[in-house]
């Protein structure tokens, strides 16, 4: 008869779990933990709480970093003061764009303003911004410039939408 109070570290009651992870600035890793049934109280106890293992770990694993909650704060607002000021002004060129709008690809603030004349344009004036998912994917999103309008179509696979109101 085996005494349940002791501890059972035999193989086959030992459970086995793995996780991927991957540090910052590194590469992915897999962690794998050998975890016992200590006995049948606390193991009970741990597999209705399995959270409890996982959070302590995780405040050991970031004790023995050095990693505590006030220096990741002050490591955000490092990178917060590195973006200050970066992000890029917007002017528009004064002729208007009459060409055809499916020219306009280029991800980001298109710099001229678009006519109501424009081939396949919204059909008022816009300022226009475009995403770009991959080269033959894009969304087109056109502002109203003298209306409270904001209109956008999509390109799937050089297949173009209609424009849509919104």
């Amino acid at each position: 008869m085996q005494n349940r109070l002791i501890p059972d570290f035999r193989p086959e009651t030992t459970e086995e779990i793995s996780e991927t992870y991957t540090p910052a600035g590194g590469t992915e890793q897999t962690a794998t933990y050998k975890i016992g049934n200590a006995n049948p109280i606390i193991g009970g106890i741990l597999d209705k709480f399995a959270w409890v293992r996982t959070h302590v770990a995780a405040v050991w694993w970031n004790r023995l970093a050095g990693i505590t909650l006030k220096s990741k704060i002050e490591q955000m607002d490092e990178s917060i003061a590195q973006l200050n000021g970066k992000m890029p002004t917007f002017t528009t060129i004064s002729a208007v764009f009459k060409g055809d709008c499916n020219t306009i690809t280029t991800a980001g603030f298109h710099g001229q303003l678009i006519g109501e004349d424009a081939i396949n344009g919204p059909g008022f004036y816009a300022y226009m911004l475009v995403f770009v998912y991959v080269r033959t994917n894009l969304t087109q999103v056109a502002i109203g410039y003298n209306v409270n309008k904001i209109a956008l179509r999509r390109v799937y696979d050089g297949i173009w939408n209609d424009w849509r109101v919104i």
